[in-house]
């Protein structure tokens, strides 16, 4: 089987720029989080398949109060999350700037997100995704 699309800086806003001008408020720019929702709806829709989050690369910045090992164990307690990577990019007096990798075969990303609020933790954007999408399980004909 093969791996699946990977979408990353440059490349990923050519891949879909044609599909987030047709989103009410578009705005040329890194990929945030409206923006990460709106592609994942948008490739469902009109593809009729299933998209499996496979691997995502968020930049964050949290509190240092926050400790890295329960918000990582809480993002691996999240649907579909396998692994999580935690790296600190960046440290100022009362933040730490973190680039979080997350693996797993279908990656609940509202559920990351959630995870990252209740621990005081803002998204700055969603710099890598792997995507993959499979068709639907069929059911077979009725007799």
């Amino acid at each position: 089987m093969g791996s699946p699309p990977k979408f990353t800086g440059k490349k990923a806003y050519q891949i879909c720029l044609a599909k987030f001008e047709a989103i009410p408020g578009y705005q040329i720019g890194r990929f945030g989080e409206k923006k990460f929702k709106a592609l994942t709806t948008l490739l469902l829709e009109e593809n009729c398949m299933a998209i499996h989050i496979r691997r995502v690369l968020i930049e964050a910045l949290k509190p240092r109060e926050t400790l890295l090992v329960e918000l990582s164990q809480a993002i691996c307690s999240v649907s579909g999350v396998e692994e999580c990577d935690i790296v600190v990019t960046d440290v100022d007096v009362k933040t730490e700037t973190i680039k979080l990798t997350v693996r797993g075969p279908n990656i609940e990303y509202d559920g990351i997100s959630k995870i990252m609020q209740e621990y005081g933790t803002s998204i700055k954007g969603v710099d890598e995704i792997s995507v993959s999408k499979t068709k639907p399980l069929q059911k077979p004909p009725s007799q």
